[in-house]
């Protein structure tokens, strides 16, 4: 199993799956592992690269934490790890239970031994996932993150020196400009029109009752950003949104935006599910595969054109939904103009 496993971290890009677990690495070698399938309880293994990373673990039943006493199990026995109410790791804005392990703990033996995560509260129904591939998925993380035979390995530790981890490779990097108070500068209804029949669909992709939404956002000292919902559907649960930059004389040009790693960029007619994430400050574009499964990238402005900037899925489409988590990612920094 151990060089099957290997092989397949030297040959995946994307997500993988082991038994009921989902398993990401991305661009930053940081590696993910978490539930899939309709379960109550999202259970979330984190370590990020490098020889000294400790293994964070997260429990969410999406329910308010603040207040409850709960008890963890690791198959039929309580745990000693002890588990504190912090911020949610995939989830902002919301708290979870969470804990962080070295390699070698004792959790380690308690996940193998039993085969499931309970999350006990009096008076309520156990709360459980299956562990089900789990040590699996914990191989893989160390063989993305070159650890295997290595003292600081999750499961096939060694003697190789954690010293010889290799340490986080650099992020691509995105300078953005600073942000503006001007007010957003506005489409005339003229234009709004114009641009409304620019844009045509196929018949059986078109939609009904969408009115005449428009969303402004000011981006920085010279443009805004419409985005136009249009009357396309980009899948079954998808809308389209029309991506355009409207600089402070009213004139409006197409978004560029550059949708991967290469030099190529593209002009959006549309963008699936596109809308702009003010905590962010990003153009966000998410569509769904299925019920169960879907991905997300947000776009940060350069002055000139919106670059990817993080990639996110969700869901293990052959095993069901999962928490949204990174697969791609770039550093931002905030361009500080005289």
């Amino acid at each position: 199993m151990l060089m099957a496993i290997a092989l397949l971290a030297t040959l995946s890009g994307g997500t993988v799956t082991f038994g009921d677990w989902m398993v990401v690495c991305d661009n930053g070698a940081r590696c993910t592992a978490t539930t899939a399938g309709e379960g109550p309880l999202d259970v979330t293994f984190v370590r990020e690269p490098g020889p000294d990373s400790m293994l964070e673990i997260e429990l969410d039943d999406n329910k308010n934490v603040e207040g409850r006493k709960v008890t963890i199990l690791l198959g039929e026995n309580t745990t000693d790890v002890e588990f504190v109410s912090r911020a949610s790791l995939l989830s902002p804005g919301s708290l979870s239970w969470q804990a962080a392990v070295e390699p070698g703990h004792q959790i380690f033996d308690e996940l193998r031994l039993g085969d499931s995560i309970s999350l006990l509260e009096k008076g309520i129904d156990a709360l459980s996932v299956s562990t089900d591939g789990l040590e699996a998925a914990f191989v893989y993380m160390d063989a993305m993150q070159g650890r295997l035979h290595n003292e600081s390995a999750l499961v096939v530790a060694g003697d190789i020196p954690a010293a010889q981890v290799p340490a986080a490779p650099a992020l691509p990097v995105i300078t953005v400009p600073p942000l503006s108070e001007l007010p957003p500068t506005r489409l005339t209804e003229a234009e709004i029109a114009r641009q409304r029949a620019t844009y045509s669909c196929e018949r059986e992709y078109e939609r009904t009752g969408i009115g005449n939404k428009i969303d402004y956002v000011r981006i920085d000292a010279s443009n805004t950003l419409a985005l136009l919902t249009i009357e396309c559907m980009a899948g079954a649960t998808n809308s389209s949104e029309r991506v355009m930059l409207v600089d402070n004389a009213g004139k409006v040009r197409l978004a560029k935006i550059e949708f991967g790693s290469g030099s190529d960029d593209e002009w959006a007619e549309a963008l699936p599910g596109a809308y702009w994430d003010d905590t962010d400050q990003m153009l966000v574009t998410s569509g769904r595969a299925s019920l169960s499964c879907g991905s997300s990238t947000q776009f940060a402005w350069d002055g000139e054109k919106f670059r990817r900037a993080k990639e996110e899925s969700w869901g293990a489409c052959d095993i069901g939904p999962t928490p949204s988590v990174t697969t791609w990612r770039a550093e931002i920094r905030v361009r500080h103009d005289q």
